[in-house]
């Protein structure tokens, strides 16, 4: 892996914190040109490239509930859509090999949130190159714009989606206000 760590939030009131860094510039991606065919199904949708790793998303909750707890937040629930939600786009960021919001067919964070059945998502945070949960949450934290969606009192549920792949591990959170 390499030493570039990436990170990004957003919330329901805009895109990416400007203090987050975004994707690698240098880094290509593929462009549809014409005559050409782009490859299908695209490489983030084979599972066997990318594995979940429970352990990990365990960790990052118990670590996110601590922080809210020390700022007086409730601490959040699993809710499983939120949780699919969270481990899809955490395979897709994989697949592109960058840390990003826009999801597989351009979606943004609330749009994943409402396909998997849940309607009021509010925030999300996104992180690769961190090996631990407690790198992960200590650098979220510490970035004001993740710290403001972490720390959300309204947010009452979560899901966290953790996966390894060939260059990382590729981390998202998303939360909810309640179905």
């Amino acid at each position: 892996m390499g030493t570039a760590l990436t990170l990004c939030c957003a919330g329901v009131t805009g895109g990416a914190h400007p203090d987050a860094t975004g994707p690698n510039p240098s880094a290509t991606s593929p462009v549809a040109q014409p005559g050409v065919t782009a490859e299908w199904p695209p490489a983030w949708l084979d599972a066997s490239s990318t594995e979940s790793w429970p352990e990990a998303e365990e960790e990052t909750l118990r670590l996110v509930n601590q922080e809210r707890a020390r700022s007086g937040c409730d601490p959040v629930q699993v809710d499983e859509r939120l949780a699919q939600a969270a481990r899809e786009h955490s395979r897709h960021m994989a697949g592109q090999g960058k840390v990003t919001h826009v999801g597989s067919q351009g979606r943004s964070f609330t749009q994943r949130a409402k396909a998997a059945g849940y309607d009021r998502p509010s925030g999300e945070v996104t992180a690769a190159g961190y090996d631990t949960a407690a790198e992960t949450v200590r650098t979220w934290v510490e970035s004001s714009g993740h710290r403001k969606v972490l720390l959300n009192c309204d947010s009452v549920d979560t899901g966290v989606g953790v996966v390894t792949a060939e260059d990382g591990v590729y981390w998202t959170q998303v939360f909810g206000l309640g179905s």
